[in-house]
């Protein structure tokens, strides 16, 4: 069989388990890319050197920019970036070989590179602030307020903003909850007296459920639920405006998470906040966190901030 109609049955077996739209969706646009390098060729023809070629071709191959970041001349794909693809494609690869459709585990002999270890950057105070202060009264700027908190503020995801109701927006208890999250699991993230007042603002004064059929909490102008794409234009909007080099969803959320551990929460709570399975995944939070307290350790040593306002100390 062709790999491309083995990469259609490894699609539906995957939405018979319950993935996601959006993993599906990565899945579909990723193997498309080893299908099209591979010319579609039978799966007893796939080889190790076949995929190690596809590995080398990833990282040699530039980088064409996204939404957010247009890229610079000559840059290539990043490790990152070529890891996710070869992950995406080992999970290919051994879903045929479980299926008896090729004859051996061809990831066995296969090394996925190594990345290095870049410190994810995050918002300062300054830019959060920034940002807040750069918002009015007006329908449009309250609600994306609303997104920009959400997302810096209580730490959720691109779709589970997009996928609010106005009903879970809980007032009294100060939380927000979410539904059928990713891995279709339920779950309450806290919320601040910043979000909680902007919401309050936003509902009351903007979104008018009275009239409105839709229960969707964020409404676009012709008053239908916010897309995923129409949020994305939110943050680079304000990216554009506020002249930041780098600002998108994960970046916020990051920021979040990141600042959540700095100011004294525990990994155990964050991990049930953002809705990961894995405790692992919230541990780089840890190491994040650990790595700012450092590079601010100016501010927190009395003996710095002593001497830098005291002339007659001499260090």
């Amino acid at each position: 069989m062709k790999l491309s109609q083995l990469k259609d049955m490894f699609i539906i077996d995957n939405e018979i388990k319950g993935n996601s739209k959006k993993t599906i969706a990565q899945y579909k646009r990723v193997l498309g890319y080893f299908i099209d390098f591979t010319a579609d060729i039978d799966a007893d023809l796939l080889t190790i050197d076949i995929i190690k070629s596809y590995q080398k071709n990833l990282l040699e191959r530039q980088f064409i920019g996204n939404s957010f970041y247009s890229g610079k001349d000559g840059q290539k794909l990043s490790r990152t970036t070529v890891n996710t693809y070869m992950t995406h494609l080992r999970t290919f690869v051994i879903y045929l070989y479980d299926n008896q459709y090729i004859d051996a585990n061809l990831f066995d002999k296969i090394t996925i590179v190594k990345k290095p270890k870049i410190i994810k950057e995050i918002l300062s105070d300054y830019e959060i602030e920034k940002v807040l202060m750069s918002f009015s009264n007006c329908e449009m700027s309250v609600r994306n307020q609303c997104i920009f908190l959400s997302m810096v503020d209580a730490g959720l995801r691109l779709s589970e903003i997009c996928n609010l109701d106005v009903p879970d927006v809980i007032f009294n208890g100060n939380m927000i909850k979410i539904n059928g999250a990713k891995g279709f699991k339920d779950r309450y993230v806290p919320m601040s007296l910043s979000l909680k007042k902007s919401l309050y603002k936003y509902i009351t004064m903007y979104r008018v459920p009275d009239f409105i059929d839709n229960k969707a909490l964020f409404l676009s102008k012709d008053k239908k639920r916010i897309t995923e794409k129409a949020v994305t234009m939110v943050i680079v909007r304000l990216r554009k405006k506020m002249k930041f080099d780098k600002m998108n969803p994960h970046r916020l959320r990051h920021t979040f998470a990141t600042n959540y551990i700095i100011n004294g929460g525990d990994m155990f709570n964050l991990q049930l906040i953002l809705g990961h399975e894995d405790i692992q995944t919230v541990r780089k939070y840890v190491h994040l966190a650990r790595y700012y307290l450092q590079s601010s350790y100016t501010n927190i040593s009395v003996c710095d901030r002593l001497s830098k306002n005291n002339s007659k100390i001499k260090i």
